[in-house]
């Protein structure tokens, strides 16, 4: 709003205007030219940013009005980061309307209170050279305590331990994992004499009843373990055969003996006719039975 003051001398009018500008910071100076200001917070983190706004106006082109440069705000516990400034002008009611922006951006220094101290602004009126001020008001700004940051060194530390539980962990399920697979891939060994025990099962439940069976499976069994624990060829051939090449090899006497017996015994009986001595098949397949377990378990 602007006021005429009639009947009181233009000084004392001067220094009245300008006691009401200082008070409020932001109202008309003479008729033409006024100033306002923002701040875009009152309370702001630590971490965050403040912008300070002043806009000045007057009526007229842009060459109405030479300023001086404009200084940077005397702050307390707040620091300007950067400044950005600019003219540009409208038409209202048929009149120029020129307007000059300037915006400060600041940062806090310290937590408490941050303080914008005022800003005067020099200017020069043409075309008759009349010198004036304007001058912004005092900003107070609530900046709270820093964030506090976890120190590094002991995240890194924190890190390094975990990462070595980590991998104890994980060599940890690997090696069961492994041991298992071992023990579920490993196929149980079977000995030759392992072998001829459960054969002598079946051969006893099956054909014990049958003499002539009875032999001739004895004898498939004996041949089959001399050619896997020895590794003689025996397929297709005779016992004095089998017993020869028994015989070129070092072997226990008891051993070779024992086989070479009961070879003899089995192929004599599966050729021979029906009959033969009461109980020969239960006396064979017992001793059979004790030699290969004696044999098993050792």
């Amino acid at each position: 709003m602007i006021m005429k003051l009639s009947g009181i001398p233009n000084s004392i009018c001067g220094y009245i205007l300008g006691g009401i500008f200082l008070l409020y910071g932001s109202v008309a100076v003479g008729q033409e030219i006024s100033l306002s200001t923002s701040i875009d917070k009152t309370e702001m983190a630590f971490e965050d940013s403040l912008t300070l706004n002043l806009l000045v106006e007057w009526e007229g082109d842009m060459a109405g009005y030479v300023f001086e440069v404009f200084p940077l705000p005397e702050t307390e516990n707040l620091q300007v980061l950067g400044t950005s400034s600019a003219v540009s002008s409208r038409h209202e009611n048929n009149r120029e309307i020129t307007s000059r922006k300037f915006r400060y951006t600041l940062r806090p220094t310290l937590a408490g209170v941050g303080i914008i101290r005022s800003i005067v602004l020099n200017y020069v009126q043409l075309p008759d050279s009349l010198p004036g001020l304007l001058t912004t008001q005092e900003y107070k700004v609530i900046i709270s305590e820093p964030v506090v940051k976890p120190d590094e060194s002991r995240r890194g530390g924190l890190f390094v331990v975990i990462l070595i539980i980590g991998s104890v962990v994980i060599i940890a399920i690997m090696g069961l994992w492994f041991v298992r697979r071992r023990r579920h891939d490993r196929v149980p060994v079977t000995t030759a004499e392992e072998k001829v025990l459960d054969k002598l099962i079946i051969i006893k439940s099956e054909s014990q009843t049958d003499r002539k069976q009875f032999y001739i499976r004895v004898y498939k069994t004996l041949a089959t373990y001399i050619e896997e624990k020895f590794g003689l060829a025996t397929s297709g051939r005779t016992s004095a055969a089998i017993i020869g090449a028994l015989e070129s090899i070092e072997i226990g006497l008891d051993t070779r003996d024992k086989l070479a017996g009961w070879l003899a015994q089995a192929e004599k009986e599966k050729y021979a006719p029906s009959g033969g001595e009461p109980g020969d098949t239960i006396r064979m397949i017992t001793e059979l039975e004790e030699y290969f377990q004696r044999l098993a378990k050792r």
